[in-house]
């Protein structure tokens, strides 16, 4: 299954290593360190113009930071909807593929009316 990170960046949930809350990871030195290692590598991507409150960290195609303005708690509930499967593909998956990639990057329309 696919989950929607914000902006146009969907995920492949077999990708993800894990869910953070940013606010209680920054609390311990440890956190504050993995995630300026991250940055110095330039493995995050912000996926917000705000102030971020989670971070998902995935394992493809590299370790990647993705800095979300969603809360740790709503990623977690995407992530659970399992009833629900989205694919998102502008083509066709050829026989010499074995899985669709980790990330896609789409568009998703405005909700301007």
């Amino acid at each position: 299954m696919y989950i929607h990170l914000g902006r146009d960046y969907v995920l492949n949930d077999r990708d993800i290593i894990g869910i953070f809350n940013l606010e209680t990871t920054t609390v311990s030195p440890r956190g504050r360190e993995f995630l300026n290692y991250a940055q110095k590598n330039g493995a995050v991507v912000s996926l917000s113009d705000d102030l971020p409150q989670c971070y998902v960290l995935a394992d493809a195609p590299v370790d990647t930071v993705y800095l979300s303005e969603l809360s740790s708690a709503a990623m977690k509930r995407r992530t659970e909807m399992s009833s629900t499967v989205i694919l998102l593909r502008s083509s066709p998956l050829t026989s010499n593929t074995m899985r669709p990639p980790s990330i896609i990057r789409v568009r998703l329309p405005s909700s301007r009316a």
